[in-house]
């Protein structure tokens, strides 16, 4: 801005006494020239197949793709449930299949550490007060525990995924 404060600057600025070169040119930026407006390499693992409803096999090898796709793991159960369905029946059931509400998390931390705000062993502490620092701690690991264990038993659904 050279000997001008910064309201002289923005009063000649918006007056409109500024030339052009005074001001900021990004193509002369060099770190815009070296790494701006450059195309990226084609990605070769970036799929091209579009919106297309796919066509192709529906073996067990695909069904083991969609359920690894949708699901935390696959069970031999799982993929027997989809034998005898067609691809848009499988992808149907995973979709709009709402498995039953699971149990809330429970207080199991309380041999370890007792609950501050008086939640019993085997009890929720959903709705509970909030605890000291350690009994909120302990909460956050049932909190994990809880949701492992839905992820584990997910039944076939993609809720959890």
């Amino acid at each position: 801005m050279g000997k001008n404060d910064r309201r002289a600057f923005l009063a000649n600025l918006l007056a409109g006494q500024i030339n052009e070169d005074v001001g900021y040119d990004i193509s002369r930026d060099p770190l815009v020239k070296k790494y701006g407006n450059k195309t990226s390499p084609l990605n070769l693992k970036k799929s091209r197949s579009g919106l297309t409803q796919y066509t192709g096999m529906w073996s067990d090898e695909q069904k083991l793709h969609l359920l690894r796709r949708t699901q935390f793991g696959v069970t031999p159960g799982s993929l027997a449930s989809l034998s005898g369905m067609t691809m848009s029946q499988a992808v149907d059931t995973l979709v709009n299949n709402v498995p039953p509400i699971p149990a809330t998390p429970v207080n199991f931390y309380e041999n370890i550490y007792p609950d501050a705000s008086g939640v019993p062993l085997g009890s929720t502490w959903i709705n509970a007060n909030y605890g000291d620092g350690t009994t909120n701690y302990y909460r956050e690991v049932s909190l994990r525990a809880w949701w492992m264990k839905n992820c584990i038993d997910q039944g076939l659904s993609i809720q959890e995924k």
